[in-house]
């Protein structure tokens, strides 16, 4: 039994990244039923002699690998990177490019949802890379992979690959943004170029290029941005066709469970169920249970629910936060800078606090227990905000309404200064030395 259901979960795993729709909800559908059933056969054993041949019993162990690879991700040997990697990675970033391609190996998906500034976009450009070189050294048929990230980190996605991936020809980014006209021109670049990365938006209009292609990879960054599975951009981004799928997001599950089954329908559809059934099968006993009116059954069949939950998706999640791994961090460093002020904010600074301050706290404490006290204490607190936007920059209050505004603007133009020169900021300076120091 043991053999015939591993074989049973390697063969559904495969057509679970199959172009035809119909097979991969069967073969999702079944591969779920099976997960439920793997808990139970990984703490069974197997008597030597039910195994008579040497060949299954090496395929037992094989399986039995693959097990413990499955629900212990710290079990999976490490994976070097076949290309140079212009960083050292961190042992737990080794433990999560492991567990990558663990998933890569079985043609499984999953989410990587370590928290923010762990490297999650570091783990996932070297398993983009061992995997395109491995495609390229067996010949295979050359396809291209897709990041789709927020517009502002298109950009950054680019910029990471060729730092990481910078003496390799391996990942070729293609940053496909622009208008409508720029973008239909960047299409034949794909050919090219074996790294596509674009915004949720821009897949969301161009749906019917980026559907035509079969992709190798299809990367979400920020995949929690589906969680509505209902918006046209969650739609669009369910109807790409690719070989495997991964979805990076620091907060998969960010108000209700029910968010889950959408990231859970674009990595494997029907894995979760409908979303009728997952409502009902989960979500509902979930949030009922939580209910501080609940029943003693209603908490019951909630906790029996969350642990079914778990059972389906945790293989398929791998979450780090930061104190999880903080010997592996370097040290946080904590450094204050005084700024002195600048000979402009120190004369607002001066003018106003002898010209408005001192007087609305003089009737600010005369007035305690009137009844006009409270629209007192709010004087003083626009006044705190106004010493506060001084200290930030004196642009902040230097507006044409400012009594002082005339006769600053004209001594500033006489000095050929103005006050959008940094140096009237007591801040800016400081940061622009930090900006270069940091090189």
């Amino acid at each position: 039994f043991f053999l015939i259901f591993c074989y049973n979960v390697f063969c559904l795993s495969g057509c679970m990244s199959d172009p035809d729709e119909s097979v991969r909800l069967l073969s999702t559908h079944c591969f779920a039923t099976l997960i439920q059933l793997m808990p139970l056969d990984s703490r069974s054993k197997c008597i030597k002699n039910e195994i008579p041949s040497a060949e299954l019993q090496q395929r037992k162990i094989r399986d039995r690998e693959f097990l413990d690879y499955l629900f212990t991700p710290k079990s999976i040997p490490d994976y070097k990177v076949p290309v140079t990697i212009s960083v050292e990675l961190r042992s737990y970033q080794q433990a999560g490019v492991n567990w990558l391609w663990f998933l890569n190996k079985y043609n499984l998906h999953g989410i990587l949802c370590d928290d923010m500034g762990l490297g999650k976009t570091l783990q996932t450009i070297c398993i983009l890379a061992g995997d395109h070189y491995q495609r390229h050294v067996d010949k295979a048929t050359s396809l291209p992979s897709l990041v789709i990230c927020p517009p502002t980190l298109t950009g950054h996605w680019v910029y990471e690959v060729e730092k990481f991936i910078q003496k390799s020809n391996i990942l070729r980014p293609l940053h496909y943004v622009g208008l409508p006209i720029g973008r239909e021109k960047l299409r034949c670049q794909i050919g090219a170029c074996n790294l596509v990365v674009a915004s949720y938006d821009t897949i969301r209009k161009d749906i019917d290029f980026f559907n035509t292609i079969h992709w190798n990879y299809c990367v979400l960054d920020e995949g929690h941005i589906i969680k509505n599975g209902k918006t046209k951009s969650s739609k669009a981004i369910k109807m790409l066709k690719a070989k495997h799928r991964l979805i990076l997001s620091g907060t998969p599950i960010q108000n209700n469970v029910l968010e889950l089954w959408s990231l859970f329908d674009f990595l494997m559809p029907g894995f979760l169920g409908t979303e009728k059934q997952f409502i009902a099968r989960y979500s509902r006993p979930i949030l009922a249970s939580r209910d501080s009116k609940s029943s003693s059954k209603e908490q019951e069949a909630g906790v029996l629910a969350m642990e079914a939950l778990h059972r389906q998706v945790l293989p398929f999640l791998l979450r780090r936060v930061k104190e999880d791994v903080l010997t592996d961090l370097p040290p946080k460093i904590t450094q204050d800078l005084l700024c002195e002020l600048s000979p402009l904010q120190e004369r607002l600074y001066e003018d106003f606090s002898r010209t408005h301050l001192n007087s609305h706290w003089k009737d600010c404490l005369q007035s305690m227990g009137d009844s006009d006290s409270i629209s007192k204490k709010a004087h003083i607190f626009h006044d705190l905000r106004y010493l506060q936007n001084v200290c930030n920059h004196p642009k902040l209050v230097l507006t044409p309404k400012h009594s002082e505004y005339g006769k600053i603007t004209l001594e500033l133009q006489k000095q050929q200064s103005s006050l959008d020169d940094i140096e009237h900021s007591a801040k800016l300076p400081a940061l622009k030395q930090l900006l270069l120091d940091c090189g």
